[in-house]
């Protein structure tokens, strides 16, 4: 009975992260992991306590334990190759891509890709197959191979048709949308991501949905400008459904959506108060945000949003009577999300935040 039960349970767990309740899917990974590791598996093909550790961490990641799923992600794809099972460690290499994707790694994305990429042509795995292909692909977009990358993408998110689709592919066409923005296509890359939206009110898969709606928001500013009200609209729709998901990596992407300085539509209260609330659950060991240690401060807020490595190690402040207190890349000579962050939280302790 317990070899019948553990896959049903399996599903369930999946079944729940995939809809988005990530604190029910912490809750049900954490207990099940414990059972899937002391008691038989039958002859399901993978090893359920491994791919449910997969689970955990991306849970773990979305709310705010970037460096705990990361710790968690690297041990499991350890334990997946002690236990030679070809499935599951095709598995795990793409949980590990995801997680290496969302942190802008393109290198060790690629690595990772072309190791899954390898097993699924050796046994067989379309799913593993073509899901390495599209990792491989914005990984090359990410290092300047944007044409090649995008055929890559494409020719993974086509393979999935025959099998009828697979979890996460809203996440997929998110991405691909933003790499399109940088070609120009920014209409196709809209309607694309309108597609997935339908999609997910016919399946209930809403794990990724906040990301769908802040990326909309983006090329709707890109297409129409900054007054965009509809790109406006669809920003706070995404930081609705992260808040409601306690997704703080969604919410805090879609508070600063990878943009120097708050869209003019968006007010610096409703910034000051994500990214106060956001980066305080994401970093529990700041008890206060005013006058903590700046340098791990600053190691908090780039690994956080991470849309580019930032090679600073040192600070440098701006003194200047307007700008007061930005922390600078010394290196760069320009404020990378890290340092932007930072900003934002230092003029939080003051009441000089403008409000529009």
């Amino acid at each position: 009975m317990v070899e019948i039960l553990a896959p049903a349970h399996w599903i369930i767990e999946l079944s729940t992260l995939l809809s988005g309740d990530l604190n029910e899917a912490r809750k049900l990974s954490r207990g099940w992991r414990e059972r899937f590791e002391a008691g038989p598996q039958g002859v399901f093909p993978i090893n359920l306590s491994v791919t449910v550790s997969q689970h955990y961490c991306l849970a773990v990641h979305l709310q705010g334990g970037i460096s705990e799923a990361l710790k968690l992600c690297q041990e499991s794809l350890k334990r997946a190759r002690i236990f030679k099972q070809p499935f599951t460690h095709g598995m795990v290499l793409i949980h590990v891509g995801w997680l290496y994707q969302v942190r802008r790694e393109p290198e060790a994305v690629r690595e990772g890709a072309e190791a899954a990429m390898a097993l699924g042509e050796e046994h067989g795995f379309p799913e593993w197959l073509e899901w390495g292909r599209w990792l491989h692909g914005w990984a090359l977009t990410e290092l300047g191979k944007i044409e090649q990358g995008v055929a890559e993408m494409e020719a993974g998110i086509a393979g999935f048709v025959p099998m009828g689709g697979v979890p996460r592919q809203a996440f997929t066409a998110a991405i691909l949308a933003k790499v399109y923005e940088k070609l120009g296509r920014i209409d196709q890359a809209i309607a694309m991501l309108d597609d997935q939206l339908v999609r997910i009110e016919r399946s209930g898969e809403r794990l990724d949905e906040a990301e769908l709606y802040r990326v909309k928001g983006e090329l709707l500013y890109a297409r129409d400008g900054a007054g965009s009200s509809e790109g406006e609209s669809c920003l706070r729709k995404a930081i609705e459904i992260a808040r409601r998901q306690e997704s703080r990596w969604w919410e805090l992407r879609a508070t600063m959506h990878q943009c120097p300085t708050p869209r003019p539509r968006l007010s610096g209260r409703l910034v000051k108060g994500a990214v106060l609330r956001v980066l305080y659950g994401m970093a529990r060991p700041l008890k206060s945000l005013v006058g903590v240690d700046p340098l791990n401060s600053h190691q908090v807020c780039c690994e956080v949003l991470r849309p580019q490595p930032c090679p600073r190690q040192y600070l440098q402040y701006s003194r200047t009577p307007r700008r007061r207190n930005i922390l600078r890349c010394r290196e760069l000579k320009e404020n990378c999300q890290g340092c932007v962050l930072m900003h934002h939280i230092s003029l939080a302790s003051s009441q000089s935040l403008p409000n529009g």
